[in-house]
Protein backbone atom coordinates (compact mmCIF):
# COMPACT_ATOMS: atom_id res chain seq x y z
CA UNK A 1 0.00 0.00 0.00
CA UNK A 2 1.16 3.59 -1.00
CA UNK A 3 1.57 6.35 0.72
CA UNK A 4 -0.27 9.16 -0.77
CA UNK A 5 2.25 12.23 -1.45
CA UNK A 6 0.74 15.11 1.03
CA UNK A 7 1.83 18.66 0.46
CA UNK A 8 1.34 20.15 4.26
CA UNK A 9 2.51 23.18 5.89
CA UNK A 10 4.85 21.69 8.19
CA UNK A 11 5.92 25.01 9.39
CA UNK A 12 3.18 24.71 12.61
CA UNK A 13 3.87 22.69 14.91
CA UNK A 14 1.85 19.62 15.97
CA UNK A 15 1.51 21.14 19.61
CA UNK A 16 -0.10 24.22 17.93
CA UNK A 17 -2.58 22.33 16.26
CA UNK A 18 -3.69 20.26 18.70
CA UNK A 19 -3.91 20.35 22.27
CA UNK A 20 -1.94 18.45 24.60
CA UNK A 21 -4.21 16.28 25.53
CA UNK A 22 -5.45 15.61 22.11
CA UNK A 23 -1.52 15.04 21.02
CA UNK A 24 -1.06 12.45 23.41
CA UNK A 25 -4.52 10.63 23.03
CA UNK A 26 -3.34 10.32 18.82
CA UNK A 27 0.30 9.02 19.69
CA UNK A 28 -1.25 6.49 22.00
CA UNK A 29 -4.14 5.50 19.18
CA UNK A 30 -1.18 5.63 16.30
CA UNK A 31 1.10 3.22 19.13
CA UNK A 32 -1.88 1.11 19.81
CA UNK A 33 -2.48 -0.06 15.74
CA UNK A 34 1.01 -0.12 15.30
CA UNK A 35 1.59 2.86 13.32
CA UNK A 36 4.39 4.45 14.55
CA UNK A 37 6.46 4.36 11.62
CA UNK A 38 3.43 6.15 9.85
CA UNK A 39 3.33 8.72 12.77
CA UNK A 40 4.80 11.57 10.73
CA UNK A 41 2.24 10.84 7.59
CA UNK A 42 -0.75 10.22 9.87
CA UNK A 43 0.00 13.34 11.64
CA UNK A 44 0.32 15.40 8.78
CA UNK A 45 -2.74 14.15 7.47
CA UNK A 46 -4.98 15.32 10.57
CA UNK A 47 -2.67 18.69 10.17
CA UNK A 48 -4.30 18.53 6.95
CA UNK A 49 -7.64 17.44 8.14
CA UNK A 50 -7.50 20.53 10.80
CA UNK A 51 -6.33 23.24 8.80
CA UNK A 52 -9.00 22.60 6.45
CA UNK A 53 -11.34 22.38 9.19
CA UNK A 54 -10.15 25.32 10.45
CA UNK A 55 -10.47 27.46 7.17
CA UNK A 56 -14.46 25.92 6.77
CA UNK A 57 -14.66 27.55 10.20
CA UNK A 58 -13.01 30.57 9.06
CA UNK A 59 -15.32 30.88 5.85
CA UNK A 60 -18.08 30.20 7.63
CA UNK A 61 -17.77 32.90 10.49
CA UNK A 62 -16.82 35.27 7.47
CA UNK A 63 -20.05 34.47 6.04
CA UNK A 64 -22.10 34.72 8.89
CA UNK A 65 -20.49 38.25 10.01
CA UNK A 66 -20.93 39.53 6.48
CA UNK A 67 -24.51 38.67 6.76
CA UNK A 68 -24.91 39.95 10.22
CA UNK A 69 -23.32 43.11 9.25
CA UNK A 70 -25.24 43.11 6.15
CA UNK A 71 -28.50 42.71 7.92
CA UNK A 72 -27.72 45.23 10.25
CA UNK A 73 -26.88 47.85 8.09
CA UNK A 74 -30.06 47.37 6.96
CA UNK A 75 -31.83 47.02 9.96
CA UNK A 76 -29.76 50.06 11.82
CA UNK A 77 -30.30 53.50 11.02
CA UNK A 78 -27.43 56.12 10.82
CA UNK A 79 -27.07 59.62 12.26
CA UNK A 80 -27.88 60.81 9.02
CA UNK A 81 -31.21 58.79 8.92
CA UNK A 82 -32.58 59.92 11.93
CA UNK A 83 -31.95 63.65 11.39
CA UNK A 84 -33.46 63.61 8.44
CA UNK A 85 -36.82 61.71 9.89
CA UNK A 86 -36.36 64.48 12.72
CA UNK A 87 -36.70 67.22 10.56
CA UNK A 88 -39.48 65.43 8.56
CA UNK A 89 -41.66 65.06 11.89
CA UNK A 90 -40.55 68.68 13.01
CA UNK A 91 -41.91 70.11 9.96
CA UNK A 92 -45.22 67.97 9.72
CA UNK A 93 -45.03 69.21 13.55
CA UNK A 94 -45.04 73.02 11.96
CA UNK A 95 -47.59 72.28 9.54
CA UNK A 96 -49.94 70.64 11.78
CA UNK A 97 -49.20 74.03 13.99
CA UNK A 98 -49.69 76.49 11.46
CA UNK A 99 -52.93 74.40 10.64
CA UNK A 100 -54.58 74.59 13.93
CA UNK A 101 -53.86 78.58 14.26
CA UNK A 102 -55.57 79.17 11.11
CA UNK A 103 -58.54 76.86 12.88
CA UNK A 104 -58.40 78.97 16.02
CA UNK A 105 -58.09 82.00 14.14
CA UNK A 106 -61.39 80.93 12.25
CA UNK A 107 -63.24 80.02 15.51
CA UNK A 108 -62.13 82.85 17.22
CA UNK A 109 -63.27 85.32 14.40
CA UNK A 110 -67.08 83.05 14.45
CA UNK A 111 -67.14 83.81 18.21
CA UNK A 112 -66.52 87.23 17.97
CA UNK A 113 -69.10 87.53 14.78
CA UNK A 114 -71.76 85.59 17.09
CA UNK A 115 -70.90 87.77 20.07
CA UNK A 116 -71.63 91.04 17.90
CA UNK A 117 -74.78 89.62 16.73
CA UNK A 118 -75.95 88.38 20.26
CA UNK A 119 -75.31 91.73 21.28
CA UNK A 120 -77.16 93.88 18.42
CA UNK A 121 -80.10 91.18 19.24
CA UNK A 122 -79.87 92.02 23.48
CA UNK A 123 -79.77 95.98 21.97
CA UNK A 124 -82.82 95.55 20.05
CA UNK A 125 -85.04 93.27 22.31
CA UNK A 126 -83.77 96.37 24.91
CA UNK A 127 -84.96 99.05 22.74
CA UNK A 128 -88.51 97.29 21.77
CA UNK A 129 -88.75 96.49 25.02
CA UNK A 130 -88.76 100.13 25.86
CA UNK A 131 -90.82 101.40 23.30
CA UNK A 132 -93.59 98.92 24.01
CA UNK A 133 -93.13 100.23 27.71
CA UNK A 134 -93.29 103.90 26.65
CA UNK A 135 -95.88 102.87 24.35
CA UNK A 136 -98.13 101.16 26.90
CA UNK A 137 -97.04 104.03 29.34
CA UNK A 138 -98.35 106.53 27.01
CA UNK A 139 -101.77 104.65 26.20
CA UNK A 140 -102.27 104.21 30.36
CA UNK A 141 -101.57 108.18 30.77
CA UNK A 142 -104.03 108.39 27.79
CA UNK A 143 -106.18 106.75 29.59
CA UNK A 144 -106.01 108.42 32.41
CA UNK A 145 -106.15 111.47 31.16
CA UNK A 146 -109.09 111.33 28.65
CA UNK A 147 -111.00 109.71 32.21
CA UNK A 148 -110.10 112.53 33.65
CA UNK A 149 -111.52 114.74 31.19
CA UNK A 150 -114.15 112.93 30.89
CA UNK A 151 -115.32 113.04 34.60
CA UNK A 152 -114.05 117.08 34.41
CA UNK A 153 -117.13 117.35 31.79
CA UNK A 154 -119.88 115.77 33.67
CA UNK A 155 -119.12 117.06 36.91
CA UNK A 156 -120.11 120.29 35.39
Amino acid sequence: METPNIQVNTNIENSEIFSPMLLAFLKQKIKELGQEKNEQIIMESLKVVADEISHKQTINAKAIKEELEEKLKNELATKDFVRAEINQVRTEIAEAKQELKLEIAGVRTEMSESQKKQMWLIVSTGVMSAVVIIGANFALIKFLVDTFLTALANMK
